[in-house]
């Protein structure tokens, strides 16, 4: 389970079934990881378990969004250019109006 740090319900859920099935199969074998959560609380959660500590380093990344792709790649829909912003209000109002 990469990314164990980023916390919802459904991940939660999982943590308690994986926790779970390691009790009724002790040949069963889950990988956790995160690069900044509390490995002890963890591994406290899953009854003592291992900790590895990887050494790594962080990478700059940079963010794109969807918008960003599309006006990068000039993606056609339907044939026509897909307008954002300001443009794409626009024409959905004028669509609006009709």
């Amino acid at each position: 389970v990469d990314e164990v740090h980023e916390r919802s319900v459904d991940s939660d859920f999982l943590l308690i079934v994986l926790r779970e099935a390691l009790a009724a199969n002790p040949n069963l074998r889950v990988v956790l990881m995160s690069a900044t959560l509390d490995a002890s609380l963890f591994a406290d959660y899953f009854g003592g378990c291992a900790v590895l500590n990887i050494p790594g380093r962080t990478f700059p990344i940079t963010d794109f969004t969807i918008e960003d792709a599309i006006e990068r790649t000039g993606y056609l829909a339907r044939g026509k250019k897909l307008l954002l912003g300001s443009d794409a209000e626009q024409e959905l109002e004028a669509l609006d109006q009709a």
